[in-house]
């Protein structure tokens, strides 16, 4: 028997009761129930703004425009013509395209993304601005929402947005896929293919006009 059990005392590693581990807590009961209410409605407010928010996802595959071969009198077989495989900054490219400033001002425009700006909490701090000042906001919001992502081994991006209102989840990846396909066809279309359409245009125009006549 060690002396400290003779003098009945407990010993410096003595077993400890639970009533020991909680008394400290039960001294401090206010703290731990403020506490504890705080987190249960943050948790509750969290699970409610997660159940109620919208997902859309689109993917684009990123290729190369199809180039016809030349046709020669040396040309007797037909098959296809290899193409050189993208690159990772060709690929990145396109990202930058649908991230562009321009391209996301048309899609806040298409969808009045401005006008949630205008309701939002930093509006009513700051004095009133004019309209192209809550189109730069909603501007800068979007491009920090969207969720853009190159698939690993892939010529594959990823686009994912989400809202609180399904409306807005769809029309605004809706819009930006329009947008986007129009600016990369801006982007990369040759150099003169703008004016020889317009004049082929225009010479149909006056062919059918001489045959009306």
């Amino acid at each position: 028997m060690t002396p400290f059990q003779q003098n009945g005392h407990r010993g410096e590693f003595g077993d400890i009761t639970l009533r020991d581990l909680v008394a400290p807590l039960f001294r401090r009961k206010r703290p731990m129930i403020g506490a504890f209410v705080a987190f249960t409605v943050l948790a509750s407010l969290a699970a409610y703004v997660l159940s109620s928010s919208y997902k859309v996802k689109m993917e684009i595959l990123v290729d190369r425009e199809r180039v016809d071969p030349t046709v020669t009198a040396q040309t007797t077989t037909g098959g296809p013509t290899s193409q050189v495989p993208l690159t990772e900054e060709e690929i990145n490219s396109e990202a930058e395209i649908i991230l562009s400033p321009d391209l996301l001002k048309q899609v806040v425009l298409a969808n009045n993304l401005q006008e949630r700006e205008r309701s939002s909490i930093m509006a009513k701090i700051v004095n009133p601005r004019n309209d192209e000042w809550y189109v730069s906001r909603a501007v800068y919001h979007l491009g920090k929402e969207l969720n853009i992502e190159v698939v690993k081994k892939t010529n594959m991006i990823g686009v994912i947005y989400k809202s609180t209102d399904p409306k807005v989840a769809y029309g605004v990846m809706d819009k930006l896929a329009s947008f986007y396909m129009e600016k990369h066809l801006t982007v990369h279309r040759p150099t003169g293919s703008f004016d020889f359409f317009s004049k082929e245009t225009e010479r149909y125009k006056d062919a059918l006009a001489k045959s009306e006549a």
